[in-house]
């Protein structure tokens, strides 16, 4: 009885840790993205609804503007018009190069955003 007892209390303190995955598919947490094994290019999601894209670490060119999400895919509209969209998946978000528009570079030693560019979660924003 004491074993059946703690499978179940097991499993369901497992089932309440993974409920508090920090990207859900319908909404995501305000956090910080970063590209997957690099440091930037980084994306950061602030609580009132606005992003900033970061690019490298030198350079000071970075996009800001503001996010939703619908339909288990994040949005991103910024400033200057431009559209990008991201799926979104347990812990990171990936880019969707068919629902958006292009990543141009200003400078050669930017890496390349491209369809199914990764970007993982870094950390949250409290």
């Amino acid at each position: 009885m004491k074993k059946i007892i703690s499978f179940i209390l097991t499993a369901a303190m497992l089932f309440s840790l993974a409920a508090c995955a920090p990207v859900s598919k319908d909404s995501i947490e305000p956090a910080v993205y970063r590209m997957e094994d690099a440091q930037y290019p980084r994306l950061s999601l602030e609580e009132d609804g606005t992003f900033r894209l970061v690019y490298t670490s030198m350079a000071s060119r970075k996009t800001t503007g503001t996010y939703s999400v619908a339909d288990k895919v994040l949005k991103l509209v910024a400033d200057d018009g431009a559209v990008y969209c991201f799926d979104i998946n347990r812990k990171s978000i990936e880019f969707n190069a068919e629902l958006s528009d292009e990543f141009v570079k200003a400078y050669n030693n930017e890496p390349d955003i491209v369809d199914g560019t990764e970007f993982e979660l870094w950390r949250t924003i409290e």
